[in-house]
């Protein structure tokens, strides 16, 4: 904690994950936590507002928000506690940035994935243990990823 400043204050993560001077600060930060095949060497740093496409919508604000050159999605939030109904939430926010990448007469195949991030100063469901939770979409008796 240099300066004084955790980093788990909402305004000093989203200086530091969500500047697009800090670039490289969210590039380690998502390689470290994704562990992908092919690591993330470049991002684009984006709007963190989901704008809504009618009155009656839930908007979201996200902490960071961000693309790869390969078209991934990445929203990472940061939460000194866990708020009721954060699970579901993430979730929520998850499938918005999934299903707003298409327009109307675009092909499913243009689906990019979408990699929805929080890191909680708190546990989620009461004494896990388990300080990583990984989740996808898969197949209950397979385990084949949808």
């Amino acid at each position: 904690m240099i300066l004084g400043i955790c980093p788990t204050v909402d305004f000093a993560f989203k200086k530091t994950f969500g500047d697009p001077a800090n670039s490289q600060a969210l590039i380690s930060l998502l390689n470290a936590i994704l562990e992908l095949a092919h690591p993330i060497t470049l991002v684009t740093i984006k709007n963190p507002f989901n704008y809504k496409d009618f009155a009656e919508d839930k908007p979201s604000i996200l902490d960071v928000k961000a693309t790869d050159t390969q078209g991934a999605i990445f929203h990472i939030e940061m939460q000194v506690s866990a708020p009721a109904g954060l699970a579901q939430r993430l979730a929520f926010y998850a499938c918005e940035l999934y299903a707003g990448q298409l327009s109307e007469s675009d092909p499913y195949t243009r689906l990019c994935p979408v990699y929805s991030i929080c890191l909680l100063n708190d546990t989620l469901w009461g004494a896990d243990p388990t300080s990583h939770h990984r989740f996808r979409l898969a197949d209950t008796q397979t385990g084949r990823i949808l």
